[in-house]
């Protein structure tokens, strides 16, 4: 089984990025994979740091990308199969500050084996010992999961994040059309999950828990980081919902947001 990894980082070293430690953790499982860190920082690595990586990463492939205007994650996203030398058999997405270890991969490839095929695999994603991917779509809200059990889920009425998604290379490149350049930095899951609950009627739930670091998450430790995160989420979440009376709804149901955190943390998230 090859893989393709995106790694997305952001004013962060190699070595500081929990992602990239726990991809070389992992390395005895990922032998014919691809890896990709696409590097939004003002600053290129060190050659040190680079060498590191190289060296960490055995024979694998290691393709650096280095973009100091910090590319829009629709941008990076539409356009990194570019650097792809070959066709690999699933794509993995990943930002800098995921936890794992090589179980995720053997959970991936149990679940290959019970024979039933479907383009995406989601692990379970936890923040602060919180289920916050997958997630239950309920019109404009997004509803944890308290409880998950592993295997075949349906598409519909549910989303999930990014970091750690497993998808087939082959709906990656050919059935899905690419993420909407106008979001930034936030919504690109939610728009992936619309598209995919399209053509597909199901993803599969590995039994594997990754954890994850959460920005724009009202329990996030800075209160100022998460409003400015908050922001950029609303603008993404109107784009979303940009379509006649639903952008209405949306548009209340952001009010709705601003007016909460404004009197929950009481700082003004209306600008």
């Amino acid at each position: 089984m090859e893989y393709l990894f995106l790694i997305v980082i952001y004013n962060r070293s190699l070595k500081d990025s929990q992602s990239i430690c726990s991809l070389i953790k992992s390395i005895s499982t990922l032998e014919g994979s691809t890896f990709i860190i696409w590097d939004n920082s003002l600053e290129p690595q060190a050659k040190s740091q680079l060498d590191w990586l190289s060296s960490e990463l055995k024979k694998n492939n290691f393709i650096y990308k280095h973009t100091p205007e910090n590319k829009s994650l629709s941008e990076i996203y539409n356009s990194f199969l570019t650097l792809a030398p070959q066709k690999k058999d699933f794509i993995i997405l990943l930002d800098h500050d995921t936890s794992f270890d090589l179980h995720l991969f053997t959970a991936h490839r149990e679940a290959l084996n019970d024979c039933t095929i479907t383009n995406l695999y989601l692990p379970i994603v936890k923040f602060k010992n919180k289920i916050v991917s997958p997630g239950k779509q309920v019109f404009f809200k997004s509803l944890p999961y308290k409880n998950l059990h592993p295997g075949l889920m349906p598409s519909r009425h549910n989303t999930a994040i990014n970091s750690g998604m497993i998808i087939r290379w082959s709906y990656f490149t050919e059935t899905f059309k690419g993420y909407d350049k106008r979001l930034k930095f936030y919504g690109t899951d939610d728009y992936f999950m619309m598209q995919y609950r399209k053509t597909n009627k199901s993803f599969y739930l590995l039994d594997y828990t990754i954890e994850h670091d959460l920005t724009c998450d009202p329990e996030a430790d800075d209160i100022y980081k998460f409003r400015s995160s908050f922001q950029e989420a609303q603008k993404s979440f109107l784009i979303l919902h940009s379509n006649g009376r639903t952008l209405s709804m949306a548009g209340l149901v952001v009010f709705i947001r601003r007016l909460k955190h404004t009197i929950k943390f009481k700082i003004n998230f209306f600008s």
